[in-house]
């Protein structure tokens, strides 16, 4: 069932299991464990490349929507200040925006947070005899 869709990233979860699975085999990686939480890392950095390119494309479009009445600028993201609020509103409107199928599923975020049932992760144990 996984495979009945197409993910942003090109990877279905079979595929990125699959290409997981065979890296850990390589020796370098043995003595990781598998923590079941790499898929969500591996959509979360899609989620913060989308969210960005989101940002960037209305900071060039002049669009502050919503955010207008905040200190600061419309700067390019290169010149992001912490303290420039009107920049860190419109980044955070972006993320709202971001939405996508990514190898754990559908990636959806509101106020910042994700929307999904995605709380219950696989979990690894290696049991030692001692």
């Amino acid at each position: 069932e996984d495979d009945i869709f197409d993910t942003l990233s090109g990877e279905n979860t079979t595929s990125f299991n699959k290409t997981y699975h065979k890296l850990l085999q390589q020796p370098q990686y043995q003595e990781y464990n598998e923590l079941g939480v790499v898929g969500v890392a591996y959509d979360a950095m899609w989620s913060i490349a989308i969210g960005l390119d989101i940002a960037s494309k209305k900071i060039r479009a002049g669009n502050d929507s919503g955010c207008e009445h905040l200190y600061g600028e419309l700067v390019p993201l290169e010149m992001f200040d912490y303290r420039n609020e009107k920049l860190g509103c419109i980044m955070r409107k972006s993320y709202d925006e971001v939405m996508f199928t990514g190898v754990t599923g559908g990636v959806v975020f509101e106020d910042g947070q994700r929307q999904d049932n995605l709380y219950l992760l696989r979990q690894y144990r290696e049991l030692y005899e001692g």
